[in-house]
Parts: structure tokens; C-alpha cells; sequence
């Protein structure tokens, strides 16, 4: 349901950090001090680690498989071109 809401996680991390701090302030009322600090450090860290994913995609962009995989199997045809060629005098 988030990823309808919010297809390019551009509020994602803000989510998790305004949940966390509700967690924080107000969930030990309802579900003990012990067990909202933890949904917090969750919350956060999840928030932490979609902002790095974010950032290393923004100066390493993510490549297709396809791409890969095509680069992969012209590289195997140009190899077994070349020992085939050089096997069989060609």
C-alpha cells in the first residue's frame, strides 16, 4: 500500500523518522518503554538505510540485469568465437 501512496520513496525516510519519534514520545504508554525504544532504533535505521540506498543510487546508478546479462553473454560468444577459431584454423 506505501509503494501506491508514495512510488518513489521520496517521503519514505521521513515517515520512518516522524513514526520513530511518535514511538519514542508516546509508545511507552501503550506498549512499555523497553519495547518502544526498539521500535524506534527500528524505525530509524530503517530510515538511515533508505537514505544511503538513496544516495549511493544517486552516484552509482543501478544497472539492469538486462544490461548485464547482455554484456555477459557477448563476452562468452566473443570467446568461443576466438577458440573455435583458433581450434579449427579458421
Amino acid at each position: 500500500m506505501i509503494a501506491k501512496l508514495d512510488p518513489q520513496n521520496k517521503w519514505g525516510i521521513w515517515a520512518n523518522i516522524g513514526l520513530a519519534l511518535v514511538a519514542k514520545k508516546w509508545g511507552g504508554k501503550y506498549i512499555g518503554d523497553k519495547t518502544a525504544d526498539v521500535v524506534a532504533l527500528l524505525l530509524t535505521y530503517e530510515a538511515v538505510a533508505d537514505y544511503v540506498t538513496q544516495l549511493i543510487n544517486k552516484v552509482m546508478p543501478p544497472t539492469t540485469t538486462a544490461t548485464v546479462q547482455q554484456g555477459v553473454l557477448h563476452q562468452a560468444a566473443t570467446v568461443a568465437n576466438n577458440y573455435y577459431s583458433k581450434a579449427f584454423g579458421g
